[in-house]
Parts: C-alpha cells; sequence; structure tokens
C-alpha cells in the first residue's frame, strides 16, 4: 500500500497554486499528507477516487490555509468526515466548496449512514464559511435538523447552491421559518 504522504521533493514547489488528482488511489488521508506542500496552494482537487474508503483525519489541510476551492466531488470518503475537513477554514472566504457525491449506499453503517440527517454538529465548520458556490448533491440526505442546514453564517456569499440527488424535503410546515429567514438573507442564489 502507498503511503499516503508526499517525499521531501514537494517543499520546493513554493508557487505551487493548484494540485489536482483524478481517479486516484488512496485509502488514507492523513493530517501528515500534504505537510510538505507550500501554504500557497488554493485549489486542491481530489475528484472520483473511488477505489477504496478514503479515511480521513480532521487536520489533513491544515497545511493550505490559502485554499480557495476545494473539490472532493465523486471520492469516496463519506459526506461526515469531508465536513469534518473544513475545520481550517472556519471564518474565511472560499470560492467553491465540492462535495458533490462522496457518500455511498454501499458504505452504509451507524456512524457513517447513507441515509443521512443533517445536524448541528455535522455542519458546524461549513456554516461559518463564507462560500460562493456549495455542492452537496448525492450525498443520501434524507433531513435535517432545524439550525443546521441552512443556518449560515454567511447566506449572503452564496452564489449557487446544489442538494441535487438527494432525498430531503426542502420546505415543510415544521421548518418554514427557517427557510423563510435563510431566503430573505440571499442575494443573488442559484439553486
Amino acid at each position: 500500500m502507498p503511503l499516503s504522504q508526499f517525499g521531501s521533493g514537494f517543499s520546493r514547489l513554493n508557487n505551487l497554486k493548484e494540485l489536482h488528482f483524478q481517479s486516484c488511489y488512496l485509502k488514507r488521508l492523513e493530517n501528515k499528507t500534504f505537510q510538505r506542500f507550500s501554504s500557497s496552494l488554493e485549489v486542491l482537487t481530489l475528484r472520483n477516487c473511488l477505489l477504496y474508503f478514503v479515511n480521513t483525519e480532521v487536520d489533513a489541510l491544515l497545511p493550505f490555509p490559502n485554499l480557495r476551492v476545494i473539490d472532493f466531488s465523486g471520492t469516496f470518503m463519506h459526506l461526515k468526515p469531508a465536513l469534518q475537513l473544513l475545520n481550517p477554514y472556519r471564518y474565511a472566504n472560499m470560492t467553491t466548496i465540492n462535495f458533490g457525491r462522496v457518500s455511498y449506499p454501499m458504505r452504509d453503517s451507524s456512524d457513517l449512514p447513507f441515509s443521512l440527517t443533517i445536524t448541528s454538529d455535522i455542519i458546524k465548520h461549513l456554516k461559518t464559511i463564507c462560500v460562493e458556490n456549495l455542492d452537496l448533491s448525492e450525498n443520501g440526505i434524507v433531513d435535517y435538523e432545524p439550525g443546521s442546514l441552512f443556518s449560515f453564517d454567511h447566506p449572503e456569499c452564496l452564489r449557487h447552491l446544489s442538494f441535487k440527488g438527494n432525498r430531503f424535503v426542502l420546505y415543510n410546515l415544521e421548518k418554514r421559518d427557517e427557510i423563510n429567514l435563510f431566503l430573505k438573507k440571499l442575494y443573488d442564489l442559484n439553486i
């Protein structure tokens, strides 16, 4: 099994702004995986890494304080740990967070259920980020608790929001006030 970290030669890439992986062989995303990369990275793409379930450590993205785009779409890691990776970006401004289809029905357990109800704890890092484009599509979301999915600190930042392919009811009487308040705070959102 390859190590999930990079050698010392990568520390010489001081001007690196973007790092892209497609259909990669990855089992772990550890706190030390990217420690040798420059902190100047602004775009990280890890797309369609489906061969194995990717186990993540919460501070794996800590070496990239200037990240503006995170695209992990189609990478098999589950939405809950993917959202925990946002811990270093609390109160930051980001252009894009794409966690579309990171959960798969074949990985269904009590701690990482495919049929997922979004709670305030799951969303605690994301809600603080001023993000323009957010994609949480096709992740088995079946419901959300009040004070979670639509309780962004900066909803005015959102321009594009995608929940396609999930199975929750967007608007119901129980959550009407929360949705109405959220919608009033938006400016130019495309859903």
